[in-house]
């Protein structure tokens, strides 16, 4: 009987640990949601000729990750006299700010 595991000289466990590397990456990522679920999904591949004495057999691995949570801010767009636009980012001024800060950054 044949050992799936040693199957093209360990293909199989070399492609699971590539891709279980990339899901921990993924996890420690703190700008993905932490409570997806993540998969690695293993799939195996048999074709045999028509005298059934040959078979290809393919390995494939496909990952499914968490996406990257957006970053939501507020942009205020204007026009100067000669019609030239402009973005602006509305900046919160911190209440406890020595400084005071800008409340508005010229993106643009």
């Amino acid at each position: 009987m044949a050992d799936i595991m040693r199957l093209a000289d360990g293909a199989i466990v070399e492609k699971l640990n590539r891709e279980l590397d990339k899901i921990t990456q993924n996890i420690v990522d703190k700008n993905t949601d932490p409570k997806k679920e993540r998969k690695i999904t293993l799939t195996l591949s048999f074709k045999p000729n028509e005298n059934r004495d040959f078979v290809v057999t393919k390995i494939q691995t496909k990952t499914t990750l968490a996406t990257e949570m957006g970053v939501e801010t507020q942009v205020l767009v204007s026009k100067d006299n000669e019609g030239q636009l402009y973005l602006n980012e509305v900046k919160q001024q911190s209440m406890f700010s020595k400084s005071g800060g800008d409340k508005v950054l010229n993106i643009r």
